[in-house]
């Protein structure tokens, strides 16, 4: 069977020189010979006609580089969607390595990016062509030009960790190439503060299974923060002393490499408000209650950092303040909390919002999403210290500062059968039949009792309304005979409209 495979191959082989050697005037439908592109070259071309196909070479001498190819229409509207395709040279075939195009229909000028990376000495080949075939233009032209970007290799661990200046001017470009590859890049801070780190991963438009995971540890080894796709942006606060600082890019699960999804990676310090400042409640910021029964904590969370370590810790802002008399007679206040963006809406991340006694035990906790609505509730407290502490809800997805504003206003207490004591089942407010009754849950876990003489020598229905506007209140109420409760109805969302 091999001799026969083999001859037939030859026999065909032969019909295909043979069919190709007429010695007349040629196939007039060839394509054109390939036109030359050299690096820094920009080319200007058009696809004047349906079904044209305009193909360049280019000599790709440079190993262990990208090349960057850039493609784009002087003006819009031009009908042509253009699509640019690579093909590599292997063995005199050209293998198609990846393309974009511009949408189908699109009215804007194309603008195209496309990264190769060159891992030896190669030829390569440049179409550029209609998407469809089916559109030309011979009046708006694309332009189509390369060069040379710098990758960093052999830098798998901190031993042969990549240095990258800090500033914008240290930018490097470099790319997972392959399965298990891990690049490793070192920075030195000149003095104490917050620095960012941003990747900038550039898949090509079909996507990329490469899923980027950044990693940034001190000289000791330690974590100081993680993130995976699609989160690139690590900001933390760094001591000098702990520097040398190290940077891993890796696949976030090392199952995969694509070295046409390059990453540029950036490290520049960053101004922050405060750093290290009023971070715990040693440390707490006291703030006057104004003229409106207000107390305001404004700022900003700045940087995060899931280590345990000393000196990297996250970002976190700590207020005191003081209710009533210090040492006066216990007096019920209710508090109105508000937490927003304040005037400016920065960052998505979300914060965690506490409100805290003086020892330290939570009195109510919310997580507040930037750039979302603001959050409102309510709450009692007696006379004395209070805390409010502000904090990233997760450390590890706070990729920029988010502001906040946290108001806890003073308000009347107005549930009158709690202004000296707790209304409780034994201090139960008795409810006259067909009057009214005002009342109030004040503050978290308030409840309200109320008790109903009801003459059961004969059958009857007991008729109760429970009416009020929209409200942060999800009201619950159950009627109870004894200690068995025989009715409970819950509205699931006060805030819906009345209940």
């Amino acid at each position: 069977m091999k001799a026969i495979r083999n001859g037939g191959w030859l026999i065909m082989l032969l019909t295909l020189v043979a069919c190709g050697g007429g010695g007349g005037d040629g196939d007039a439908s060839a394509p054109a010979a390939p036109m030359t592109l050299s690096e820094g070259e920009t080319r200007s071309g058009f696809i004047a006609t349906e079904g044209e196909v305009d193909t360049y070479h280019v000599r790709a001498a440079e190993a262990n580089r990208f090349l960057y190819l850039h493609c784009a229409e002087q003006t819009s509207g031009s009908p042509v969607d253009l699509l640019v395709t690579v093909f590599e040279e292997v063995d005199g075939r050209r293998v198609r390595l990846f393309g974009k195009h511009k949408p189908d229909g699109a009215t804007l000028s194309a603008d195209l990016d496309l990264w190769i990376y060159v891992d030896t000495p190669k030829d390569l080949y440049i179409t550029v062509r209609d998407l469809m075939d089916d559109d030309a233009s011979d009046t708006i032209p694309y332009l189509l030009t390369y060069t040379y970007q710098d990758s960093a290799q052999g830098n798998h661990d901190f031993s042969t960790a990549q240095p990258i200046a800090i500033g914008p001017g240290g930018a490097m470009t470099d790319a997972i190439a392959d399965i298990g590859e891990v690049d490793c890049f070192t920075f030195a801070p000149p003095a104490d503060g917050v620095y960012r780190v941003d990747v900038d991963h550039h898949p090509p438009i079909g996507g990329s299974p490469v899923q980027l995971a950044v990693s940034l540890y001190d000289r000791n080894g330690n974590s100081i923060q993680r993130l995976a796709e699609p989160y690139h942006t690590i900001t933390a606060y760094l001591e000098q002393a702990a520097g040398p600082f190290f940077v891993i890019v890796e696949d976030s699960d090392s199952m995969n490499g694509d070295a046409g999804a390059p990453y540029d990676i950036v490290v520049q310090a960053v101004d922050v408000d405060e750093a290290q400042g009023n971070d715990s409640a040693d440390e707490a910021t006291f703030i006057e209650r104004d003229g409106e029964d207000i107390y305001l904590a404004a700022g900003s969370i700045d940087y995060g950092c899931a280590s345990l370590s000393p000196g990297h810790a996250a970002d976190a802002d700590w207020y005191r303040l003081a209710v009533g008399e210090s040492g006066g007679p216990t007096t019920y206040h209710q508090i109105e909390l508000t937490i927003d963006n304040g005037e400016t809406i920065d960052g998505t991340a979300p914060l965690r919002v506490t409100v805290l006694d003086a020892s330290l035990e939570p009195i109510t906790s919310h997580d507040f999403s930037c750039g979302g609505p603001p959050y409102q509730n309510q709450f009692r407290v007696d006379n004395g210290e209070y805390y409010i502490s502000v904090l990233p809800a997760n450390s590890q997805r706070l990729d920029r500062g988010a502001t906040y504003r946290v108001s806890l206003r003073e308000a009347t207490h107005n549930d009158t059968a709690e202004a000296t004591d707790d209304n409780t089942v034994n201090t139960a407010v008795v409810l006259s039949d067909e009057l009214p009754v005002d009342g109030y849950v004040s503050y978290h876990a308030d409840v309200d009792w109320y008790d109903i003489d009801i003459d059961t020598a004969s059958a009857s229905v007991l008729s109760v309304e429970l009416t009020g506007a929209a409200s942060i209140v999800d009201y619950q109420l159950s009627i109870w005979r004894g200690d068995r409760m025989i009715k409970k109805l819950t509205d699931m969302d006060g805030s819906d409209g009345p209940t």
